[in-house]
């Protein structure tokens, strides 16, 4: 299956959102160019808990 390079990003954020089954999925990865967008944009942003607890308190105590 071809995919039209302007269809790449909605695609991808579909997929993300599990809109899009995963039989349908590896049909989409078949064209090895839009795979490769996939690869290269699908980056999940990981944080670590304590980043974000340490930010919050940064944050409510630069407010006082």
């Amino acid at each position: 299956m071809k995919i039209d390079k302007k269809d790449y990003q909605d695609l991808l954020d579909c997929i993300k959102s599990d809109q899009v089954s995963a039989p349908e999925v590896v049909e989409y990865f078949e064209d090895e160019d839009f795979y490769k967008f996939y690869k290269e944009n699908q980056k999940t942003i990981k944080k670590d808990p304590d980043e974000w607890i340490k930010g919050y308190k940064k944050w409510k105590n630069e407010k006082r």
